[in-house]
């Protein structure tokens, strides 16, 4: 079968959501099928050595972390005109992330040739999950509804975004969770033990309010004076970089915490395998493709006590939850694990085997095109 995935997000631009998109398409073609990749970004078309055949574009993007309005706006213009051109291959089936810029893509796609698409909701897609973009989701509407109503299917990567979606447009939602490639994100297999050593902390992901990483570095900060002897590290980028280096300074941080920029991905799976603890206290999220990876290479995760969270984490088994206006919680937890190692090691290997058992990119692939074999057949019976 012939698909096409379009994402104005792809490695190394992007988050979890690129992410996905390339681990889908590499499970497919596994699974014999040829996969093109509709991308943002500007070059060459390119066949990657998994075998999947990458198209960007010709739009423009300044950051790896984030996108703004007019870069997504460029990518949905370019690509619409990418599938109109008569030219270009036929597609069997597309996959599209992101409502929202992507969508309208796949639906003129579909009006144009009749090549039936599937929706993949992210998270900042779905209104009521991001409030500062609330105004664009309302003005928005029209748009985003017409991308729903002549899809063959949507689909959220939890129940909680599944079911926030349902509340804002009607529209019937698959859950397909998100998955992690566990022979890659697994364990350095050291067996050097570090219980002497400060307890290391990561934090992975694009600095934005959602993140609160200037609260958790306040948290830390209190943690420290607690008696918590603690070295962390942050990987990523994003709009409220200055702010985070703002509050590491202010606190007298920096000599405890490392920024370290956007990673590729050789260099992100060495800060997963020497750390000892992830640390995930979003507000909000939609399955976070980083816990994850996380929990793949054996490491316990402290997390906010929120659904997508609840869904990866088991309290006090592969992590802790910690409620978000409770910041000794988190602080306690911190402490417990710095004074037993050995139940923290117990906690990660707990999740790097729920991660084996419910989170392969080729059973979400697989899923995928069950859904979209269903669909030919009849009215998708979606379960939430």
């Amino acid at each position: 079968m012939r698909v096409l995935l379009v994402n104005y997000e792809y490695p190394p631009f992007g988050g979890g959501a690129g992410n996905a998109t390339r681990e889908i398409g590499r499970a497919l073609v596994k699974m014999g099928h040829a996969v093109t990749v509709l991308i943002g970004g500007r070059g060459e078309v390119y066949i990657d050595p998994d075998g999947l055949r990458v198209v960007p574009v010709g739009s423009s993007r300044k950051h790896f972390s984030h996108a703004s309005i007019e870069e997504m706006f460029r990518f949905l213009l370019r690509g619409v005109f990418w599938v109109l051109d008569r030219r270009r291959d036929d597609f069997d089936l597309t996959i599209v992330f992101f409502a929202l810029p992507c969508g309208p893509i796949a639906t003129v796609l579909n009006k144009r040739r009749h090549v039936p698409y599937i929706v993949s909701l992210r998270g900042g897609d779905v209104p009521g999950l991001v409030p500062a973009i609330e105004m664009l989701h309302w003005f928005l509407k029209p748009l985003r509804r017409w991308v729903s109503k002549n899809a063959t299917a949507v689909v959220a990567n939890s129940s909680s975004l599944a079911a926030l979606a349902k509340t804002s447009d009607p529209v019937d939602v698959t859950v397909i969770p998100n998955g992690v490639d566990a022979l890659y994100f697994c364990p350095s297999g050291s067996s050097i033990r570090t219980d002497h050593l400060p307890l290391r902390l990561l934090l992975v992901g694009r600095f934005h309010r959602q993140k609160l990483i200037p609260e958790t570095i306040r948290w830390l900060a209190q943690a420290r004076s607690q008696g918590l002897e603690c070295c962390v590290t942050i990987v990523g980028d994003g709009p409220e970089y200055n702010v985070v280096e703002s509050v590491i300074n202010d606190l007298e941080m920096k000599r405890f915490i490392c920024l370290k920029g956007w990673l590729k991905k050789d260099e992100l799976i060495e800060q997963y395998q020497q750390a000892d603890c992830y640390l995930n206290l979003s507000g909000y999220e939609g399955l976070p493709n980083t816990v994850l990876e996380a929990m793949a290479c054996a490491l316990p995760v402290i997390a906010s006590d929120i659904p997508p969270h609840r869904r990866l984490v088991k309290h006090q088994v592969t992590g802790y939850l910690v409620d978000l206006e409770r910041p000794e919680d988190f602080i306690n937890q911190l402490i417990k694990l710095a004074t037993d190692r050995r139940r923290g090691r117990v906690m990660g290997e707990a999740g790097r085997e729920f991660v084996l058992k419910s989170h392969s990119w080729t059973v979400v692939a697989e899923n995928y095109m069950a859904l979209f074999a269903e669909g030919q057949k009849e009215a998708p019976r979606i379960v939430v």
